[in-house]
C-alpha cells in the first residue's frame, strides 16, 4: 500500500494503489524465472551421470548421486510449478487492475458528462 506521498504505511489516510505495469513485469521475471529452474533441472540431470567402475566406494557414492539426482529432480520441478504459476498470476492480475482502472475511468467519464 502506499499512502497520499507514495510511502507505504499504516495510517488512516491509507489509499490502495497499483501500477499494473510494475505488477506484469514482475509476473514475467517469476515466469523468466519459472523457465531457468526447468533448465537448472536438465543440467543437473544431465551432468550427474556417474559410471561405477571404481569399485564399493564409487558404487555406494554413485548410488548417493542418483539419490540426489531424484531429489534435485523433484526440488526444481517444485519450484518451477510454484514460481512460474505465481509469474502467470502476477501478469493476470496486472490485467485485471488495468481492466478495472479503464472501467473506472469510463464510469467517471459517463458521470461527469451526464451532469
Amino acid at each position: 500500500m502506499q499512502t497520499n506521498d507514495g510511502h507505504g504505511g499504516g495510517g488512516h489516510s491509507e489509499r490502495f494503489r497499483v501500477e499494473p505495469e510494475v505488477v506484469r513485469a514482475m509476473g514475467s521475471k517469476l515466469v523468466d524465472y519459472g523457465t531457468q529452474c526447468g533448465e537448472a533441472r536438465s543440467y543437473a540431470a544431465a551432468n550427474l551421470k556417474l559410471e561405477g567402475d571404481g569399485g564399493a566406494v564409487m558404487t555406494s557414492f554413485i548410488g548417493w548421486i542418483y539419490d540426489l539426482d531424484g531429489a534435485l529432480s523433484e526440488f526444481f520441478t517444485d519450484l518451477e510449478r510454484v514460481v512460474g504459476d505465481s509469474g502467470t498470476g502476477l501478469r493476470q492480475a496486472a490485467r485485471l487492475y488495468r481492466q478495472l482502472d479503464h472501467d473506472a475511468a469510463v464510469r467517471l467519464d459517463r458521470a461527469y458528462w451526464s451532469h
